[in-house]
């Protein structure tokens, strides 16, 4: 089905099929996670593109080692040079390794994912300031997070 019209589509549901288990696990791992104001999934999967969410360092390095072992049996591996991660909310720059590299994943101040920019902002609410990831409104250089 290469080449044809549905292949992404296909290879979607492959991907959905195989990780839908961590959805289950991260769900038990992170129970935070679900919690107001976040209310993020874990990962978004589209094609052959990857997002993954995380609140902290160590939560994401712990979800990206998960997805990492759960391609590594279907001969599917993630790809270092197109995989980014996006800076604290905080502007620091996060220490994220794949397995086997000397670097860390690269890091940028926003991420485009499916045509759409992310980038952290600020919030004022009744219960103090949010942190939250929403849309830009301006152009960035695109990038993913995570390409298989």
């Amino acid at each position: 089905m290469q080449g044809t019209a549905y292949s992404a589509d296909v290879f979607s549901r492959v991907m959905d099929f195989f990780l839908a288990p961590l959805h289950e696990e991260f769900d038990r791992s992170f129970e935070e996670w679900n919690q107001p104001p976040l209310g993020l999934p874990h990962f978004i999967i589209y094609a052959d593109d990857i997002i993954l969410f995380a609140d902290s360092e160590v939560s994401l390095q712990r979800k990206l080692q998960a997805v990492v072992d759960s391609l590594a049996p279907l001969g599917l591996e993630v790809n270092p040079e197109k995989s980014k991660v996006m800076t604290c909310p905080d502007g620091s720059s996060p220490g994220v390794w794949l397995r086997g590299r000397a670097e860390p994943v690269a890091v940028e101040d926003s991420l485009v994912f499916l045509g759409v920019p992310l980038m952290h902002r600020l919030a004022k609410s009744s219960q103090g300031d949010v942190t939250g990831l929403v849309p830009a409104i301006f152009g960035m250089r695109p990038s993913r997070l995570l390409r298989t």
